[in-house]
C-alpha cells in the first residue's frame, strides 16, 4: 500500500514538472512541440487504478534508485 502511493506521487509530481497531467477530456494538442504532443497522447485515457499485471493478486515490484549528481558544500 505504502509503496503504490510513494509510485503514484512520484509519477504525479513527475508528469506535472513535464506540464503532462491527466485530463477528464483530451484537450485540443495541435499547436504545441511534437514531444507535448506525444506525451499528451499516451497519457490522455491513463487510469492510474489500472494495474499492469495479469491477475489482481500478482505483485508488481517496482525498484527505484538515485545516484547525486552534484555535490556543493
Amino acid at each position: 500500500m505504502y509503496r503504490t502511493l510513494v509510485f503514484r506521487v512520484f509519477v504525479t509530481i513527475f508528469l506535472a514538472s513535464q506540464g503532462c497531467l491527466c485530463y477528464l477530456g483530451c484537450k485540443d494538442i495541435s499547436s504545441v512541440s511534437p514531444e507535448l504532443r506525444l506525451k499528451r497522447h499516451l497519457f490522455c485515457d491513463y487510469d492510474p487504478d489500472i494495474r499492469p499485471s495479469k491477475s489482481a493478486k500478482d505483485t508488481l515490484n517496482i525498484t527505484i534508485v538515485f545516484y547525486p549528481v552534484s555535490v556543493e558544500m
